[in-house]
């Protein structure tokens, strides 16, 4: 019989899991080590599209984009099935929790921003920020996935498991995400956060990366990706469902907050609302003033100050607004619930579990042979 996998506690609703093996494996294991927080976050998800759909659209939404899904991710649709399997879960309630973003128009309250450094001392830097309109961080688990045939992962996702915030690959490739808004909707597209471990585990470098976003669209909303990769090539892919648009590094640092910096792309998006849109272009000018600034140093050190910089708008590490007394809107105000590094030549990954200013990061690394974290 095999072992039942064991997911270690390595913070406030942070875990740590490794599994190989083949797509079935790593999914029943999984979903043995999170029955429990899994069936709750399954549970409450499909009480709310009961709440707000009607049973028929659920059903037929939720059929069209698993058969999507698993056309073009085979490997992944079978790990999803394994998951509710060893977590108990009917196949289609856990479909349906995995789906629920393309559902109709549910809205998301992340921000997010990315920082690369294609060189440093440490080699490549990919830094981010998870921002969300409440302080208190979601579950989310650093797994350390061993394919049999799609190679090793290392990266952070909801409790799905296959939900994405950020990551590397054996071969040397990290990605980050920040949210950007399209009115245009693309209904053979992937929901957003399903296409970061795709991109992991079937591309080598940023270049192959491109293309694979450019084949591969999102359903609705859209994403800013920012890649690089351990020979230092970086981009940053500004996507919406209709088009793709790449903003390529040569050099120097490379960043995103949740507008598109490119004026033709920026046209088409949505507003954030007037406190959101300030919020994202406050973050933008900041890091251009800080990475552009005489005599700055591209170093580990450095991209850790840029995530906890605090600036009176426009922070980085972000604690909401004190000053604002409206109410609550969707994008604003934000809260840095957590920040990432991706060392690429090394294979480690540093997650502080909180905000970034006063947490210290883990280590998680993709070599065994270095423990998975401390």
């Amino acid at each position: 019989m095999t072992e039942r996998a064991q997911a270690v506690e390595a913070g406030n609703d942070l875990y740590f899991l490794e599994s190989a093996g083949v797509s079935s494996e790593i999914g029943l294991k999984y979903g043995e080590a999170f029955r429990s927080q899994l069936g709750e976050a399954v549970g409450r998800t499909n009480a709310a599209l009961a709440g707000r759909y009607e049973a028929a659209q659920v059903e037929q939404a939720a059929k069209l984009m698993g058969e999507s899904f698993s056309r073009n991710f085979p490997y992944l649709w079978d790990e999803l099935e394994a998951i509710g399997a060893g977590g108990g879960i009917l196949p289609a309630d856990l479909q349906r929790h995995v789906f629920s973003a393309g559902i109709g128009k549910f809205p998301e309250d992340d921000g997010c921003t990315d920082v690369i450094f294609p060189r440093s001392e440490k080699g490549p830097l990919l830094g981010k920020t998870h921002d969300a309109t409440s302080p208190g961080p979601g579950t989310a688990v650093v797994r350390l996935i061993r394919h049999t045939s799609m190679g090793t992962v290392l990266c952070v996702t909801r409790i799905d498991g296959l939900s994405t915030m950020t990551g590397m690959n054996e071969k040397g490739l990290a990605i980050g995400e920040a949210s950007i808004h399209f009115h245009s909707v693309n209904k053979t597209g992937t929901i957003r956060n399903l296409l970061l471990r795709p991109v992991l585990h079937e591309c080598s470098d940023v270049y192959e990366a491109v293309e694979f976003l450019a084949a591969h669209p999102p359903l609705s909303a859209g994403f800013h990706f920012a890649m690089v990769d351990a020979s230092g090539n970086a981009a940053i892919v500004e996507r919406s469902p209709t088009d793709q648009n790449v903003r390529w590094s040569k050099g120097e640092a490379i960043f995103c907050t949740n507008h598109a910096a490119t004026p033709s792309v920026r046209a088409l998006e949505k507003s954030r609302g007037p406190e959101g849109d300030r919020n994202s272009d406050a973050r933008y000018e900041n890091l251009k003033k800080l990475t552009g600034g005489t005599g700055f140093e591209f170093t580990l050190d450095s991209m850790k100050e840029i995530l906890r910089f605090h600036g009176a708008t426009g922070g980085i590490c972000q604690h909401g607004d004190p000053e604002y007394k409206r109410e609550q809107q969707l994008f604003y105000p934000l809260f840095t619930q957590r920040a990432f590094i991706n060392i690429v030549k090394s294979g480690m990954l540093l997650v502080a579990n909180g905000n970034p200013c006063h947490t210290d990061y883990l280590e998680f690394f993709l070599n065994a042979r270095r423990g998975p974290f401390k």
